[in-house]
């Protein structure tokens, strides 16, 4: 978390306790009291996947990896179904041997197309898996046309322990 990204949390409910106190014939509420906790300090330590105004979000399972590993990309949309929001996710790198390719101080080329599989729930989040092949630094970008912001980029390392 961000430095002095700090949040407040306030349950204004008097009778908590009695969530704990659920017959057997609630069943189906049994886990409400412990979800309901876990997830308040999980959001309030982990923050939201969104930033300020954003209508899609991207989360990398790691930013750092050895060599080998795989890595998780997650990708959430607020309003708008992952199926139906036209997105476009690819992969650059090394970029050292990208920028090389180009021929330009940029992180140049289009990259290679990473497909997106959806997770189960209300199709809002979808997950690419990849596997780099080399040791260097990465560009992940996904493209959203349709949604705010249109470009999103984050980028990962990978090393080699052999080296």
């Amino acid at each position: 978390m961000p430095f002095g990204a700090g949040g407040t949390a306030m349950v204004l409910v008097d009778d908590l306790w009695k969530w704990s106190l659920f017959d057997r014939r609630q069943h189906n509420l049994t886990g409400l009291y412990d979800t309901f906790w876990s997830n308040l300090l999980r959001s309030m330590v982990l923050g939201d996947a969104f930033q300020p105004g954003a209508d899609v979000a991207l989360q990398l399972s790691q930013r750092t990896m050895p060599l080998g590993a795989a890595l998780d990309v997650d990708v959430a949309t607020r309003r708008t179904p992952v199926a139906d929001a036209q997105l476009h996710l690819s992969l650059v790198g090394p970029l050292i041997d990208a920028q090389a390719a180009a021929g330009s101080g940029g992180s140049g080329g289009a990259g290679e197309s990473l497909a997106l599989t959806p997770l189960p729930g209300q199709g809002m989040r979808a997950r690419a898996t990849i596997k780099p092949q080399k040791p260097g630094l990465y560009e992940l970008r996904l493209d959203a046309p349709q949604l705010t912001p249109k470009r999103i980029v984050a980028r990962f390392n990978v090393y080699d322990l052999d080296v």
